[in-house]
């Protein structure tokens, strides 16, 4: 099975990657990966565990790399920021949420325009403001081609986002 890695951190918000971690379960295996952690209390308190730590990946194994929002300035290492360039330098799809767009210009020494929605801001790399969650899944499910056809994709974005 083809795998996707979400990067997350103490602080970060689970609702971010919920639907997006739900839509890709259909056809990928998650995995969370931290620094160094075994596991992390996120910003609702719910602790979540490590399957995989940032020194032990191999980007050539995954399709994707998810970076979570929440707080990261006290965890950041430098080791998250090879990693980022490692899935863009390999043309993997690069996908950040909320602060997670800045960690991602942050690594690739970037000025990509951070906007109130979802949008790719190179052919690989996605950004999404964090109240866009349902469709920063969607989006990065589309990119990654989850949906059966475009009946699939429009019944999908119609249950997630309609009010």
């Amino acid at each position: 099975m083809k795998k996707i890695a979400i990067y997350m951190y103490p602080t970060s918000p689970i609702f971010e990657i919920s639907i997006i971690s739900y839509l890709l379960n259909t056809q990928y295996e998650i995995y969370i990966v931290t620094d160094n952690l075994s596991s992390i209390k996120t910003s609702e308190g719910i602790i979540i565990r490590s399957n995989l730590y940032l020194n032990e990946i191999n980007v050539s194994e995954f399709e994707a790399l998810i970076i979570c929002g929440g707080e990261y300035s006290e965890y950041l290492d430098n080791s998250i920021c090879e990693c980022i360039n490692e899935f863009k330098n390999k043309n993997k799809l690069v996908a950040g949420i909320c602060s997670g767009r800045d960690l991602i210009n942050l690594a690739l020494k970037e000025k990509y325009t951070i906007r109130d929605n979802v949008e790719y801001v190179s052919e690989n790399i996605i950004f999404s403001s964090p109240n866009k969650y349902a469709m920063f899944g969607i989006i990065v499910g589309k990119h990654l081609k989850i949906y059966k056809d475009k009946d699939d994709y429009n019944e999908t974005v119609e249950f997630f986002t309609t009010k």
